[in-house]
């Protein structure tokens, strides 16, 4: 199934909740349990700097809320990973994360992922095409999302089009000045967020 994926440098952030128990009353006893289960893992408190990206991470998530009491919320940070071996570690920590926390869906748990894209960040031109392209065709890349994620109600996963309107309103000096493009990159995509680095991952 992953064969044919680009040896390029991704990582990612899943939110989620799980049930407090005995052996999960805070945190950073899911990181402990979760070692347990074998994963290379560790917990990394709210605004954590670290970079470190070797190793994946338990993190709190102040952006979710649990939907039902008993509940915690947490965020799974994953280390930098590459290609169909990236793909395949997310698949196995994914399953064990499924075995051993039995996390719920909510409307607020979300997914990040962070791509390392050089040869499009590097040439200005792709760059533009790229962004234009997603503001265009944004109403159809929202098709596979589920309604409440398109209707602009959570500011954590506004649609480009209106972020981007009040983003360059804001930063115009005079009404005759133009938007550059990195007003059209201060964009937050809808529910997946997909960032663009041109540094060499470490």
């Amino acid at each position: 199934m992953t064969n044919n994926i680009p040896d390029r440098y991704f990582g990612v952030e899943l939110e989620g909740f799980t049930r407090r128990s005995t052996k999960v009353m805070k945190l950073e006893n899911i990181a402990e349990v979760l070692a347990e289960n074998g994963l290379d893992i560790g917990f990394a408190r709210y605004g954590d700097r670290s970079k470190s990206y070797t190793k994946w991470k338990i993190k709190p998530e102040d952006t979710i809320t649990p939907p039902f009491g008993g509940y915690i919320g947490f965020e799974l940070v994953s280390p930098i990973l590459c290609g169909s071996a990236g793909l395949l570690e997310l698949k196995n920590v994914l399953d064990v994360v499924k075995r051993v926390l039995n996390p719920v869906p909510s409307d607020d748990a979300g997914l990040h992922v962070h791509v390392h894209f050089d040869s499009v960040t590097s040439n200005l031109d792709a760059l533009k095409r790229l962004c234009q392209n997603w503001i265009k065709y944004e109403d159809i890349f929202n098709l596979i999302l589920p309604a409440h994620r398109r209707e602009n109600k959570n500011r954590y996963s506004l649609g480009t089009r209106r972020h981007q309107r009040k983003d360059v309103e804001n930063n115009q000096k005079s009404p005759s000045q133009k938007p550059n493009l990195s007003d059209y990159l201060r964009v937050t995509f809808p529910f997946q967020h997909i960032f663009f680095s041109t540094s060499q991952p470490t």
